[in-house]
């Protein structure tokens, strides 16, 4: 579907609003072939649809980045723990020469 985000967005509410005017009777009904749902059936079909198919993966994606993130810190913060271990060493090794 193209469109600028805002569109999408107010497609994505407007079928969210439609699927909420569904009764407990309906949702209770385990039919869901397409030729035997409601309009508002039809739409919470489409929500799942759409949210199994593009939302979950974008969500995983940025998770990947998340965590590459997460990882790239690690690194940093070790990095800087072992120059800040090695520069101590030093000062303490030159301290040790001057005091002696």
């Amino acid at each position: 579907q193209e469109g600028s985000y805002w569109e999408i967005v107010n497609d994505f509410a407007l079928r969210v609003e439609r699927a909420g005017s569904a009764t407990v009777e309906e949702l209770g009904n385990q039919d869901w072939t397409p030729g035997n749902i409601s309009e508002e059936r039809t739409e919470i079909k489409f929500l799942h649809e759409n949210i199994d198919r593009r939302v979950i993966p974008m969500f995983e994606e940025i998770l990947e980045v998340y965590e590459q993130e997460v990882d790239d810190f690690g690194v940093l913060i070790t990095a800087i723990l072992w120059t800040n271990a090695g520069m101590n060493s030093m000062v303490l090794i030159v301290l040790f020469f001057l005091i002696s």
